[in-house]
C-alpha cells in the first residue's frame, strides 16, 4: 500500500487556506481527544477548521458520537486545493491514512503528522512515516527529542491545550472524603501507565480508612485481561477502593474531575499527560512521576513530582517492549508520603 498512498510535498500555507484535522474523532482514545483539542484549539485562533474522521477507516471502533461539523472519512467527498492537514495519526501508520484520504484531497495541500510517542528513542517501525509528511508536531519536548534526530523537516511543539474547562473555586473534600482518581486506557499501555503502582501507593497512604477513596478509571479492559485481573486482585477486600469500567463523554469525565481532590499517575512514561493537564486545569491536586512528557508543564503549588529510577521498558503488551531503552520506575512510597501530606494540610 506504501506505493499508492501519496507523499509530502512542500508547500506554502497562507493564513486564509483552510485547515483540515485529520484524526480518530469518534473514538475515545488519547489520539482521539487529541485530534479534537487540535481542532478546538485552532479554531479558537480565528482559523477555518474542519475535521476529518478517519477511525471507522482505520480500524478503530467508534465509541462516541461526533458533532456535524466532522467531515465524513471519504477521501472522495472531500476537498481539493490548497490547505493544511493535521493527522493525528502516528508514524506507522502515515501511509495508510494517506492512501485512505486520497491523492486528490491531499494535493497542493501541506501535510503535517501529529505525532505522540513514549520511550526516548524511535522505533524501527516509526521511520517510515518521515515520508508521508512535510513537518511534525509534538506534544512536548520529550517527544521532540526522539523525533528529531532521524529527520531535517521541521519538528514543533504544539503541546495540548485546554479551552473550555471550568476553573471555579473548589472545596477539599468536599463531603468529608479525600478522593483520589487514577486512569487509562488499557489498550494505550497498561505497565506504562502503571496503575498497580497508583494504588499500591493509596493503599500505602490510607489503608482502609473510609475517610479516603480511590477511584480507577478504566476503560478497554478487554485488550488486556490480564492487566484487569491484577487490578482485581490487589482491590479485593478494599472497600475505599472503586474501580469504573465506562467509555465517557468528555462532559461526563470532567464531572468525574470535579468530585475528585487528587490525580494520581505514577506513569513510567507520558508522551504528554493529557489527563494530567486535565486535572490541574479542574484544580486538583496532581501527584505523577516526574519524568517524560508531563515536566514540560506540571508547575505549581498543586504539582507533586515523585521521584524515580530507570529501568528497562518491559511490556507484556508488546506496544513499548523496548527493553534496549529505559523508563521510570516512580517511587511508591515516595508517592504515599505526597498522599498523605496533601490529605494532612488540606485540613489545617
Amino acid at each position: 500500500m506504501r506505493w499508492l498512498a501519496p507523499r509530502a510535498v512542500n508547500f506554502d500555507v497562507s493564513n486564509d487556506d483552510p485547515v483540515y484535522v485529520v484524526g480518530y474523532f469518534s473514538t475515545a482514545s488519547g489520539l482521539g481527544r487529541s485530534a479534537r483539542l487540535c481542532l478546538n484549539d485552532i479554531r479558537h485562533q480565528g482559523r477555518v477548521v474542519s475535521g476529518v474522521d478517519i477511525a471507522s477507516a482505520m480500524m478503530q471502533p467508534p465509541d462516541l458520537v461526533i458533532p456535524r461539523d466532522i467531515l465524513s472519512s471519504s477521501g472522495r467527498n472531500l476537498p481539493e486545493g490548497p490547505g493544511l492537514v493535521v493527522m493525528h495519526v502516528n508514524a506507522p501508520l502515515m501511509a495508510w491514512a494517506n492512501h485512505i484520504l486520497g491523492r486528490r484531497f491531499l494535493s497542493n495541500k501541506r501535510i503535517v503528522g501529529y505525532w505522540a510517542w513514549e520511550l526516548p528513542k524511535l522505533p524501527q517501525d516509526w521511520l517510515a512515516g518521515f515520508a508521508y509528511v512535510d513537518e511534525i508536531w509534538v506534544p512536548s519536548k520529550f517527544v521532540r527529542d526522539a523525533v528529531i534526530e532521524h529527520t531535517e523537516k521541521p519538528v514543533k511543539v504544539v503541546p495540548h491545550r485546554l479551552h473550555s474547562i471550568d476553573q471555579s473555586p473548589r472545596k477539599f473534600a468536599q463531603d468529608g472524603v479525600v478522593r483520589a482518581l487514577t486512569s487509562l486506557n488499557v489498550a494505550s499501555g497498561f505497565t506504562r501507565k502503571n496503575p498497580l503502582g497508583a494504588i499500591h501507593a493509596f493503599q500505602s497512604a490510607f489503608g482502609h480508612n473510609p475517610k479516603a477513596e480511590l477511584i480507577v478509571k478504566l476503560i478497554n479492559t478487554k485488550t488486556y485481561p490480564s492487566g484487569l485481573s491484577a487490578i482485581q486482585e490487589i482491590v479485593d477486600g478494599w472497600s475505599n477502593i472503586r474501580i469504573v469500567e465506562s467509555i465517557m463523554t468528555e462532559a461526563e469525565a470532567l464531572e468525574l474531575y470535579n468530585h475528585s481532590d487528587i490525580y494520581l499517575s505514577l506513569h513510567r512514561s507520558e508522551g504528554f499527560g493529557l489527563p494530567l493537564l486535565e486535572a490541574m486545569e479542574k484544580g486538583l491536586h496532581v501527584i505523577a512521576t516526574n519524568w517524560s512528557g508531563n515536566v514540560d508543564f506540571m508547575v505549581g503549588p498543586r504539582c507533586h513530582l515523585v521521584p524515580f529510577n530507570m529501568i528497562p521498558a518491559h511490556d507484556p503488551q508488546d506496544t513499548y517492549n523496548h527493553t534496549d531503552m529505559l523508563w521510570a520506575d516512580p517511587a511508591v512510597e515516595s508517592a504515599a508520603q505526597i498522599l498523605r501530606n496533601i490529605a494532612s494540610s488540606s485540613k489545617n
